[in-house]
């Protein structure tokens, strides 16, 4: 049995916005399974909607003996226009 929540060790900034004025407001990770997963970012810029989608990978580090690392890949911008977003499956 655990005594209390987990301690946080480490963050991950998978976000690269081009821009200052970009705001992110809400994230979500979604599994995709053997340890690939989907970061999903909503932002703001200048009035306008759009989300940045992030693959990333998580795998042990010393062939399983030491701590995790994160191996990230492609980011892709969407607009969101006028559409939204309700929930991501």
């Amino acid at each position: 049995a655990r005594a209390g929540p987990l301690a946080l060790r480490h963050t991950f900034d998978c976000l690269d916005l081009p821009e200052e004025k970009w705001s992110p407001y809400k994230r979500h990770l979604v599994s995709l399974g053997a340890g690939s997963f989907c970061i999903v970012s909503f932002c703001k810029a200048m009035k306008r909607g759009f989300v940045v989608l992030t693959g990333v990978e998580v795998k042990p580090c010393n062939n399983g003996d030491g701590p995790l690392r994160v191996i990230k890949h492609l980011s892709k911008r969407c607009s969101l226009g006028s559409h939204r977003i309700n929930c991501v499956l």
